[in-house]
């Protein structure tokens, strides 16, 4: 199994490479290989092409999120600070975020902001929880629509 999400993700990461080069100002596609690259573990890597989809896009929460990740295992929690800060002010219903902010704060020693960010993700986490219990199994909606057949009915 992880030998076929290893194979998908170097399928993608081709994918996104050659997006990358047609378009260098592509944030998603550097996004999308900074988040492989970093759960890759490839950290330097991951944090140029999340620092690429910033400064094209410096709105987008998701490489502001990932970006602070990778700042994180770095030993740099001050910068990452900075990202997680801009990645829950852009997406406060993010519940990553908060929970990236929260190990952010405990790395800089601030158990105040920690417990602060740990309270809004758990909060976050418990709406996602029961909005979970609530969605139906089954949605009429969600159904390929039946369509006329092609030959005329006799």
């Amino acid at each position: 199994m992880a030998g076929s999400i290893a194979g998908r993700r170097g399928c993608g990461r081709q994918e996104f490479e050659e997006e990358l080069r047609s378009h260098p100002d592509n944030a998603n596609a550097a996004y999308e290989l900074g988040e492989i690259r970093r759960k890759d573990g490839q950290t330097d890597e991951a944090e140029q092409y999340f620092d690429q989809a910033v400064q094209h896009y410096p709105d987008f929460a998701e490489a502001q999120l990932g970006l602070a990740a990778v700042l994180l295992e770095k030993k740099l929690p001050q910068q990452a600070w900075a990202h997680a800060q801009r990645a829950v002010t852009l997406d406060p219903e993010n519940q990553v975020g908060w929970y990236r902010l929260a190990k952010i704060q405990r790395t800089l020693g601030n158990g105040a902001e920690q417990q602060k960010a740990l309270a809004e993700y758990r909060r976050l986490h418990d709406i996602a929880n029961q909005q979970k219990e609530v969605e139906p199994v089954f949605s009429p909606r969600e159904v390929t629509k039946q369509e006329v057949d092609p030959t005329p009915a006799q």
